[in-house]
């Protein structure tokens, strides 16, 4: 039995519903916070966040503008 997965969906680049967003993440050792930075892989334009919560908030607002 296979199972399908939703992932496994071919996407096609170019449809208004595909995205494309890279998100590195990293902390200089344990003492400090985590730092985010999001990559358009669409426009090169990048997007840093302090905290996780504003990455979310702008993942979010994304996928909103995106549904109008």
């Amino acid at each position: 039995m296979s199972h399908h997965h939703p992932s496994d969906a071919t996407i096609q680049p170019g449809h208004q519903r595909y995205h494309s967003l890279l998100l590195r993440y990293w902390r200089e050792d344990e003492t400090v916070v985590w730092r985010y930075v999001v990559q358009d892989l669409g426009n090169g334009e990048q997007y840093s966040f302090a905290n996780m919560d504003l990455l979310i908030a702008f993942l979010y607002q994304q996928m909103e503008s995106q549904a109008q």
